[in-house]
């Protein structure tokens, strides 16, 4: 899923105006998105983006989501 280029600018927008030194995206994280979101907040919280069913986590997508998280540059301040 290839996310409009306006969401990562509007999160490092809220990231360097944040008066909180940290910056979460707690929805949507899945590992062909990550890439782009990663660099633009401090921390992700993920979820649905790697399961296989309700219950169970993908454990492909989460290698997948842990490999770009790895080589993602540091959040845009």
């Amino acid at each position: 899923m290839e996310l409009k280029q306006q969401y990562p600018d509007r999160l490092i927008g809220v990231n360097r105006l944040a008066s909180s030194p940290a910056l979460a995206v707690a929805s949507g994280i899945t590992p062909e998105n990550a890439a782009q979101l990663i660099p633009c907040v401090d921390y992700v919280l993920v979820a649905t983006g790697i399961r296989s069913d309700f219950h169970n986590i993908d454990a492909t997508k989460l290698v997948r989501l842990l490999k770009v998280a790895e080589f993602s540059p540091a959040p845009a301040r």
